[in-house]
C-alpha cells in the first residue's frame, strides 16, 4: 500500500509536497499487480474499513480509502495483550549486517503519537499528541494492505502452504 497523500480538492492545508498524489498514482498504475494506492480518511461512520474510490485525471483508475481510525482503534486495543496470538510484538533491537542497534525511543513515540479524545465539545476524534506519526501511519497502512489481501483470515494451514510456495 502506498500513501497517496491528501486530496487537494477537499483539503486546504499544504502538505510536504504538492504533487505527491500524481507521483504515487503514476507509480502504482505501472505496477497494479504489486501495489495499491491508499488514502487515509477520517470517517467515523464507515461500514467497511477499506473502500474503493475512483481517481479522475490519472492513469490509475482507483485507489482505496482507508478508515485509519478503525485500524488505529484495533491496534491500540491490542497493546495490552501480552504474548501469543493477537499481541503486537515490538523488537527492541535491529540487526544491520554485523551490527546490533537499539531501536530509538522516538520510534515508539511515533507509534503512540495519537490518541482518541474529545476534540471539541461533543466531537471525538484522533488527535496528534506527538509531532511525528510516520511509524503509526506506516503500521496502519500495512494492516490495511494485509486486510485488503485477506491475510487476517488465513488459517495456519494456509500460512504453511504460503511458506512452502516461497521456499521452493
Amino acid at each position: 500500500a502506498v500513501d497517496s497523500g491528501y486530496d487537494p480538492r477537499t483539503q486546504t492545508r499544504q502538505k510536504d509536497w504538492t504533487g505527491k498524489s500524481s507521483v504515487v498514482y503514476e507509480f502504482v498504475s505501472q505496477r497494479p499487480d504489486r501495489f495499491i494506492a491508499i488514502m487515509g480518511v477520517d470517517d467515523q461512520k464507515v461500514l467497511t474499513p477499506i473502500k474503493e474510490a475512483r481517481v479522475d485525471g490519472s492513469n490509475l483508475k482507483k485507489r482505496y480509502n482507508v478508515a485509519s481510525g478503525v485500524f488505529k482503534e484495533m491496534l491500540y486495543s491490542q497493546l495490552d495483550v501480552v504474548g501469543g496470538p493477537g499481541a503486537l510484538h515490538f523488537p527492541r533491537f535491529r540487526v544491520q549486517g554485523e551490527t546490533k542497534r537499539e531501536i530509538p525511543d522516538d520510534h515508539y513515540r511515533q507509534f503512540l503519537s495519537e490518541r482518541f479524545q474529545e476534540i471539541k465539545p461533543g466531537h471525538w476524534g484522533w488527535k496528534k499528541i506527538y509531532k511525528r506519526n510516520e511509524v503509526l501511519d506506516t503500521f496502519v497502512y500495512a494492516c490495511a494492505a494485509a486486510e485488503f489481501h485477506g491475510l487476517p483470515g488465513w488459517t495456519a494451514e494456509r500460512w504453511m502452504q504460503y511458506y512452502y510456495e516461497i521456499v521452493s
